[in-house]
């Protein structure tokens, strides 16, 4: 380990106070992201959520950086000012290619039982690739959406411990060749796919409670 990753480890283990901006966070699911103003995403539970009002994404808000299990997550956190004030949200994107907002065009695939699957989006002006769906297999087969919560929950996991270390990124290559016929069985098999939706639900509420 390097020098800087080892002050950074420091850092996050000591709780020091950092500010930064909602990246996400459900209300419903009671977890979501922020991002610190040094570009280090951390995951947020409900319970660490100082007063009685909840964050919305794009709050400005301080907190604890701290380091868990699960990768850095955020404690005590305080809103320091509220995206409500700022302009009206822009649902578009940037395209990575022409650099133009844009609303880019879903692409999908035929699942196993001729159910679309999103493969990924387009710019509808250059025609470059926005996002690539064919990361999360598992995840976002069961919960059926790549931005669901629980799927940014388990991503955050894959890029921010498993890519730290050479065993990590071994598992994410094995996961990666095995997971697409995972898939298909899932799809086969709606049972199976609601028992490992359990079980993930399971790890996801472990973490925000």
């Amino acid at each position: 380990m390097n020098t800087k990753a080892l002050e950074r480890q420091l850092k996050l283990k000591s709780g020091v106070s950092v500010k930064g901006k909602i990246k996400f966070f459900s209300k419903e699911k009671g977890f979501g992201f922020v991002v610190a103003d040094n570009g280090t995403e951390h995951f947020l539970g409900v319970r660490e959520v100082v007063g009685a009002d909840l964050p919305n994404n794009g709050d400005l808000v301080e907190f604890e950086s701290r380091n868990g299990k699960k990768g850095p997550y955020a404690a005590k956190l305080k809103i320091i000012k509220s995206s409500e004030n700022s302009e009206r949200r822009d649902d578009r994107v940037v395209c990575p290619s022409c650099q133009k907002k844009v609303f880019p065009k879903l692409i999908h695939d035929r699942g196993a039982f001729g159910d679309p699957k999103p493969r990924k989006s387009l710019c509808p002006l250059c025609g470059a690739t926005v996002k690539d769906f064919s990361g999360c297999f598992i995840a976002t087969s069961v919960y059926g959406d790549f931005d669901a919560p629980e799927v940014l929950f388990y991503r955050h996991y894959r890029d921010n411990v498993l890519k730290t270390n050479f065993l990590g990124r071994v598992l994410i290559k094995l996961y990666y060749q095995v997971s697409p016929s995972i898939v298909v069985l899932l799809e086969k098999s709606p049972r199976i796919s609601h028992m490992v939706k359990k079980q993930l639900d399971k790890a996801v509420r472990k973490e925000s409670l």
